[in-house]
């Protein structure tokens, strides 16, 4: 039962981003003239991002055998676990719980070939959109009001049409924005490194 709690959170934890990204902004909104609320932008659509170095397909690719023994012991976290299919994506996500943590606190991947990193570069998408560059692959971080509650998620762009993600879940109380996106950042490179061996 408890394993299946966790697994219930991880996945409300990363639909909650999701969901909070495709309804917030940068900036406080305004009232429209319907008495409506009107997102404001976030300069996302200024973004230009390259194209990979090289194309690594994520099909059929399990996100769960992205990280090795010996990234699990450096980033302090079990050997993960599926947690079903995200429900924006329709791509299979893992959960990689923290050793010291309380249930919720993880890292999930998700393998999306649904939709690539551009897909982040509406403007009114996410709160804060920012660019960055993971193992030479392009991507950008993605967060929301509450991200010191969800955290933050890098998406990187591994193929044409396809990205990575890593979204650090539940924060503790110390983790501030920039370091859980710090740390999303190491685990997409070592994901990516772990992908590169794959194919």
């Amino acid at each position: 039962m408890s394993e299946q709690r966790t697994a219930a959170g991880a996945a409300i934890a990363v639909l909650a981003v999701l969901t909070l990204a495709a309804c917030t902004s940068t900036e406080s909104g305004q009232a429209a003239a319907d008495g409506g609320y009107r997102a404001p932008t976030n300069n996302a659509g200024t973004i230009v991002l390259p194209p990979p170095p090289q194309n690594l397909s994520l099909a059929g690719v399990d996100p769960c055998a992205l990280l090795t023994a010996a990234q699990l012991t450096g980033f302090a976290v079990q050997p993960g676990r599926s947690i079903g299919t995200d429900p924006l994506f329709k791509s299979p996500l893992c959960a990689f719980r923290f050793n010291t943590e309380a249930a919720g606190a993880e890292y999930a991947i998700d393998a999306v070939t649904s939709a690539g990193v551009n897909y982040w570069l509406s403007p009114t998408l996410a709160d804060t959109v920012t660019k960055v560059s993971v193992a030479g692959f392009p991507a950008v971080t993605v967060t929301s009001k509450n991200s010191l509650a969800t955290g933050c998620e890098t998406a990187v762009g591994v193929a044409t049409g396809q990205m990575l993600i890593v979204n650090d879940g539940v924060q503790p109380h110390d983790v501030t924005v920039p370091q859980s996106c710090a740390r999303t950042q190491q685990v997409a490179a070592a994901a990516l490194t772990t992908l590169l061996t794959l194919k």
